[in-house]
């Protein structure tokens, strides 16, 4: 069983991606985090995981993956940490807000041999699949 870190509790994470991790099935929502204290507790309530007022403390919480779905602009540093820590990461698109920042962070995940990928929802629709299988 894979341990997940949901970085940011919003609707993208209750709607898109914790669903999907229950359907796929493997993974453990093992530990939350969000600034907000009211997502905060509507986790404790809703999930059942380790809820974090503090980003390092989730970090530390025993993670195997953490998905980040915060908004656009704290995604290089949130994930950096995450990667620095030795934790493979899912990052909620757009990954950063520059070119040069995304590419820092697949060349520490390169580095420390690490997974690190943007989360493309539309990867997984018919059309989309349909035309891929067309040009493979």
């Amino acid at each position: 069983m894979i341990k997940v870190g949901i970085c940011g509790i919003g609707r993208w994470a209750t709607e898109e991606h914790i669903p999907r991790l229950k359907e796929v099935g493997g993974f453990n929502i093992f530990s939350m985090y969000d600034s907000m204290s009211s997502r905060r507790s509507y986790a404790k309530k809703e999930y059942e995981a380790k809820v974090f007022s503090d980003y390092n403390e989730f970090l530390k919480s025993g993670l195997d993956l953490v998905i980040i779905t915060t908004p656009s602009n704290t995604h290089y540093g949130l994930a950096m940490e995450v990667l620095k820590k030795g934790i493979n990461l899912v990052i909620e698109k757009p990954c950063t807000l520059s070119f040069s920042d995304s590419g820092k962070i697949f060349e520490l995940a390169r580095r420390k041999n690490l997974i690190a990928t943007v989360y493309q929802n539309r990867r997984f629709d018919g059309d989309f699949l349909t035309i891929k299988k067309v040009f493979d």
